[in-house]
Formats: structure tokens, C-alpha cells, sequence
């Protein structure tokens, strides 16, 4: 049984390489992977954090975290123009599903609320069969699309 942490966070070690993601996001990221690492022997943050530089390439990297675990990011590339956002945000949910494919039946996946990519997660649940844990906490308008019928599946 692997144990993954899907959310948008940064490290100390990661803190150079220049990714962007919400404060509030890293802070309460952080906060849950610590608890994880008191609890869990041995787990995995994929961190979705985005390169805030203009050009270039940020391949993915992995570095130990805490004592326990291993933060590891996706590829993401430099956003100079609206055309480069735009690739990045449709290939995003395309990474996400390739590391999801990979999973089975005995994984466990902790998903952080980004409704952005749930029809990617809920999908991947229905084919790899793998434990899936929602972290939501705040009400959104578009909160109809994430249903209890998806979920149940």
C-alpha cells in the first residue's frame, strides 16, 4: 500500500527552483504532510506547484521531505505568453492522469480540493480502483459538478 499526497505545496528544498503556489495552499499542505509524517512510515506529495518563470523547462525532481516522505513535482514550463498558459493548463490534467494510471487497487490517494482537476481524479477511481480522499472544506458556486453520485462510484 502507497500512500499519495496530490496538492499544491513547495519545501525548503524546492524554495530555488521558483514555483508559484497559494499561501494558503502551501501553508495547509504543509501543515497536513507534517501530520503524515508523525503517522505514516513512508509517503509521497506530488506537488502541482507551477514555474513562475518566462521561459524554459522545469523538469521533474524528487526530494525527501520531513522524515518520512518524498515531495515530488510534475514538469511544468515557463509561461511567457497566453498561448504557453494555455498548453500548460490543458496538459496539466494530462500529467496528473498518466501518474494516476499507474496506481491499483491498494494506493491511497489524498486529493487536495482543486475542483479544477476532480473529473480527472473521480475518472482515474473508477478504472484503477484506488482509495481516493477528498480534502474539501470550502463551498464553491460549481460544487454541483462534484456530486455524491461521482463520488460513490
Amino acid at each position: 500500500m502507497n500512500i499519495y499526497y496530490f496538492t499544491f505545496m513547495t519545501s525548503e528544498e524546492l524554495s530555488k527552483y521558483n514555483l508559484f503556489v497559494s499561501p494558503a495552499s502551501d501553508s495547509k499542505s504543509n501543515y497536513i504532510v507534517k501530520k503524515l509524517d508523525n503517522i505514516i512510515p513512508k509517503y509521497e506529495v506530488i506537488t502541482m506547484a507551477e514555474t513562475l518563470n518566462k521561459y524554459g523547462t522545469f523538469k521533474s525532481i524528487s526530494f525527501p521531505i520531513y522524515k518520512n516522505g518524498k515531495i515530488k513535482t510534475i514538469t511544468t514550463y515557463g509561461r511567457n505568453n497566453r498561448i504557453i498558459k494555455k498548453i500548460q493548463y490543458l496538459l496539466r490534467p494530462l500529467q496528473v492522469y498518466f501518474l494516476l494510471r499507474k496506481l491499483g487497487q491498494d494506493d491511497i490517494v489524498i486529493y487536495y480540493h482543486s475542483l479544477w482537476m476532480d473529473r480527472i481524479f473521480l475518472k482515474a477511481k473508477m478504472r484503477r480502483k484506488f482509495t481516493l480522499i477528498l480534502e474539501l472544506e470550502e463551498m464553491y458556486q460549481d460544487i454541483n459538478r462534484c456530486t455524491r453520485n461521482k463520488l460513490v462510484k
